[in-house]
C-alpha cells in the first residue's frame, strides 16, 4: 500500500463496513513496522488487507475488496499473500475476527480453511455487535 492507494481504500473501506478506520488508521499501518498493509490491483485498487506478527501467529486486522469485484478471486488473493508471508515468518496460525451478522464473510474465512473458536461479546460498535473468533492453522 502507498500513499496514492489511499483515497481508493478508504472508498472501499467505507462501502464495506459500518464503523469504517480512518485514514490515519490506515497511515499508522503502513510506517509501522508491526503491521503488513497491502493491495490488490486491477487498474487501481481494488482490494486491500492489514495485518500483523505477534510471535507465531499472523492477526487479520482489515480485509475488504470493492463490492463490483467481490466473488472473483480477489479476497483469496490477498489471503494467500498474507499466509505466504506468515509462513515465510514462521507464524503458524491466522486470527481475525468478524461480526457474527456478516454471513459472506464468514462463509468465506470457512472455506479457506478458518474456524470459529470464541465470541467476542459486544465487540464492534455502530452498531454494537459479537465478533466471531476466526483462527486458521498454517501448515
Amino acid at each position: 500500500m502507498e500513499l496514492g492507494d489511499i483515497p481508493a481504500v478508504l472508498s472501499i473501506e467505507e462501502e464495506s463496513f459500518s464503523n469504517p478506520w480512518r485514514k490515519e488508521d490506515f497511515l499508522f499501518a503502513m510506517v509501522s513496522p508491526d503491521y503488513e498493509a497491502v493491495v490488490a490491483e486491477l487498474e487501481g485498487p481494488v482490494g486491500y488487507a492489514i495485518y500483523r506478527f505477534s510471535g507465531k501467529e499472523v492477526h487479520i486486522g482489515n480485509l475488504a475488496v470493492e463490492s463490483s469485484h467481490r466473488r472473483k478471486g480477489v479476497g483469496s488473493a490477498l489471503l494467500r499473500h498474507i499466509f505466504e508471508q506468515a509462513r515465510r515468518n514462521g507464524a503458524v496460525r491466522a486470527t481475525l475476527e468478524v461480526r457474527v451478522s456478516n454471513e459472506a464473510a464468514r462463509r468465506f474465512y470457512l472455506a479457506h480453511g478458518f474456524f470459529c473458536v470464541a465470541v467476542r461479546k459486544g465487540y464492534y460498535r455502530k452498531p454494537r455487535e459479537d465478533a466471531l473468533v476466526m483462527v486458521k492453522l498454517l501448515k
